[in-house]
């Protein structure tokens, strides 16, 4: 037996887990899927569930709105389900109160006092001499009975909950169809979370300002590989509690649920993946020898990368040269410039994809004193994406190499009006028209037809049909609009039911009515942007691997001494038929679809999400004369000069021009000094926060322009105060550890 047992040998990539075939896996896109799919297995849970996150709000709603949804705010679920008598066991990171404002103590306090079958332990403590300062459990993790786990970049707290339309506004003069309740409507460019046990209050003006719209993706995973994700936990409960909770004889310790267990039914609960669970742990974080199996499986994947490499990520920093910065460790960046020259010295086409957020989401302008941290993590991306001397751009440069040929640097921003309560009548209508179309069209679903956005501007641009699917309760952790691959139950179908939602241009609103009213602005302090805010991590490599968990591309989450981290490396036996670089091929079910589905997202190629609330964050561009294609050909070939050069591109390029034009929105490329920054950015007496700073702009000009913006991709800014010093003096180098910022 134990020579048989996999948990007394080290396995692939380091890892403490082996390798699993048979999985069943489903991915989940923004909050509003992923949410529900969590809330649906936590209500169907019949023994036992773990949570494991960096932050905890137990007053956040897993489904929305909150009015229709009281039963599902977190701490209400889970008491229901203790005091049916399943066993709820919680580990939330106990964090340095002076730095950040998450009060896990409240956590602890509120949801332990609600039932004795909810244990709540915090951890690390930072006052003994092993204690660290610096460091953070990282981990986003939910298993329900040891058999369905979630994992990914989504903590259960406030500020995380988005659908895939990412509107920036939750403002109702009516009172009623609020989405985003108190500090769940957040921005933390402009002001970070605070006193959070007060959570019914606002912490900006939603009159006023935008929210930041969120974007992640995580992943559920069903049978063995949820049992691997449960004995980490396990392990850590065990490890929190020796440390610190022996006294408290009423917290009982764990027990992994064992490898070979003849009663376990699991019928049903396979699928096609092959999966692995990788982390980053110590001695502090989990009482272990230090592993850090994520970075060793992100640079074998990017070595053994074929064609294509696709990157989102709420960080960047990595060393790009061996020695090249001696703040910076891991090696991630050098295997992607590694591959780019291998594949250019023997002329192969090669390409590298990487989304991340425009500005890290630290409250402060960037030009005051309390800016330091936001600057000094600024700096370490630069240095690692295009400054320094030793970044991966400049490496490119000195070996003769236009990067541009081979990697991308990209971010998000969206824009909204803040009065929806305006559009109150319109979403009315809309719906009745729905519900009409629906029963004559039952179970029929025409694909979008969309048109290239690099040939001509659409100077009457109007809605195009959208497709939404209907979501479902499951009792099985998922919802009918999550993808293939999903932990399901035997003989449970995955439907694929849609209905048409077409919403009405205001040219095509009879005038006069009330309906044309609805679209009637005051002005133009109606219209807001921000950026989409890229909190996932993950990393898509050849249509073929998925790499997906907590851990950010930064030293923090991969050097395995810092923070703790959990991750999954998928990939699929399930093959289907493809392109790439023209080329027939045959690519991962789930990895291909995955990365599709967000590429149709960044560039506006999907219908909008609703939770009661219709906006229009994008359009469709106008069909025009050249001939259409569906979104599923447009981002089939990621490789392909026809996507890249004719979509992609295009697209960031035209989106970024818009907002610079209308908003005068930072970070941006024609940035490069202090002084260029003054110039450029609107006077904060005149114009708040992500409001219109055009000049002469009014409802007209500015909708015109705003119509031309196509989902939410936008380049990102590599000269972005470029001829600056962001890092600091050389005092307060020598003060603060450049290791916190890195």
């Amino acid at each position: 037996m134990q020579s048989s047992s996999p948990w007394v040998k080290e396995h692939r990539y380091g890892s403490f887990a082996p390798e699993r075939a048979d999985a069943k896996v489903r991915y989940y896109v923004d909050g509003k899927d992923y949410f529900h799919a969590v809330s649906d297995a936590i209500l169907a849970a019949k023994d036992e569930i773990y949570i494991a996150d960096w932050w905890l709000s137990p007053e956040m709603y897993l489904r929305r709105p909150p009015e229709k949804n009281e039963e599902f705010r977190l701490d209400r679920l889970l008491e229901r389900k203790a005091r049916e008598g399943i066993k709820i066991y919680i580990v939330v990171y106990k964090e340095v109160s002076l730095a950040l404002t998450l009060d896990s103590a409240h956590t602890k306090t509120w949801l332990q006092g609600l039932h004795p079958n909810i244990q709540v332990q915090r951890h690390p403590d930072h006052i003994s001499v092993t204690a660290t300062q610096f460091w953070a459990h990282h981990e986003k993790i939910c298993v329900v009975d040891c058999r369905l786990a979630f994992i990914g970049g989504l903590d259960m707290c406030f500020g995380r909950y988005d659908s895939r339309t990412h509107q920036l506004a939750d403002y109702h003069p009516s009172g009623s169809g609020t989405i985003w309740p108190g500090q769940d409507y957040s921005n933390p460019r402009i002001r970070d979370f605070m006193n959070v046990k007060d959570y019914d209050t606002d912490l900006i003006s939603r009159k006023l300002l935008g929210r930041m719209p969120w974007h992640d993706v995580s992943i559920g995973v069903a049978g063995q590989p949820a049992r691997d994700i449960a004995r980490h936990f396990v392990q850590r409960w065990n490890f929190v509690k020796r440390e610190k909770g022996m006294k408290k004889t009423g917290m009982k310790f764990l027990t992994p649920k064992g490898e070979f267990v003849s009663t376990r039914n699991e019928t049903g609960w396979t699928g096609t993946q092959k999966v692995q669970i990788l982390r980053s742990s110590t001695t502090w974080s989990q009482g272990v020898d230090l592993e850090h199996s994520i970075q060793t499986a992100y640079i074998a994947s990017i070595e053994k990368a074929e064609h294509f490499i696709y990157i989102e990520n709420q960080f960047f920093v990595t060393l790009a040269e061996k020695d090249g910065n001696p703040d910076l460790k891991n090696e991630i960046g050098i295997a992607l410039v590694n591959r780019i020259l291998k594949a250019h010295d023997k002329g192969q086409k090669f390409r590298v994809i990487v989304v991340m957020p425009l500005m890290p989401a630290f409250e402060a302008d960037i030009m005051s004193s309390e800016a330091g941290t936001l600057r000094k993590v600024m700096h370490f991306q630069y240095v690692s994406i295009c400054r320094g001397g030793n970044s991966i751009l400049e490496r490119l440069e000195a070996r003769g190499i236009n990067p541009d040929q081979y990697i991308g640097f990209y971010g998000l921003r969206s824009f909204d009006r803040i009065k929806h309560g305006k559009f109150d009548a319109i979403v009315e209508a809309v719906k009745e028209a729905e519900r009409e179309r629906a029963s004559q069209n039952e179970h029929q679903l025409a694909p979008t037809q969309v048109q290239a956005p690099c040939e001509e501007p659409h100077t009457e641009p109007r809605a195009e049909p959208r497709t939404e699917p209907r979501t479902e309760p499951r009792m099985d952790g998922c919802t009918d609009a999550c993808k293939d691959g999903c932990p399901a139950p035997d003989g449970v179908e995955v439907g694929r039911a849609a209905e048409e939602n077409v919403e009405p241009s205001p040219d095509e609103v009879e005038a006069g009515g009330e309906a044309d009213n609805a679209f009637d602005v005051d002005s133009v302090d109606d219209f807001i942007t921000e950026q989409l805010y890229i909190h996932s991590k993950l990393m898509i490599v050849d249509d073929r691997i998925i790499i997906i968990g907590s851990a950010n591309i930064n030293d923090r989450s991969q050097v395995g001494y810092r923070d703790s981290e959990i991750a999954m490396i998928v990939e699929d036996t399930d093959m289907v038929a493809s392109k790439m670089n023209g080329e027939d091929y045959q690519a991962g079910r789930i990895a291909y679809n995955l990365r599709t589905d967000l590429f149709k997202e960044h560039l506006g190629l999907l219908p909008h999400v609703e939770h009661d609330v219709v906006t229009r964050a994008s359009l469709l561009p106008h069909p025009g004369a050249q001939e259409s294609m569906t979104a599923d050909q447009i981002v089939m070939d990621p490789l392909h000069e026809d996507f890249y050069e004719r979509w992609w591109k295009p697209v960031a390029r035209k989106n970024t021009e818009i907002f610079r034009e209308v908003f005068h929105c930072v970070p941006d490329q024609t940035v490069e000094t202090w002084d260029d920054y003054r110039a450029f950015i609107p006077d904060a007496k005149k114009v708040m926060t992500g409001h219109v700073a055009m000049p002469d702009a009014t409802v007209e000009n500015v909708t015109e322009r705003l119509q031309g913006i196509t989902g939410h991709l936008v380049e990102f800014p590599t000269k972005f105060l470029c001829k600056e010093n962001l890092l600091g003096s050389i005092v307060e180098e020598a003060v603060t550890p450049m290791e916190i910022f890195t």
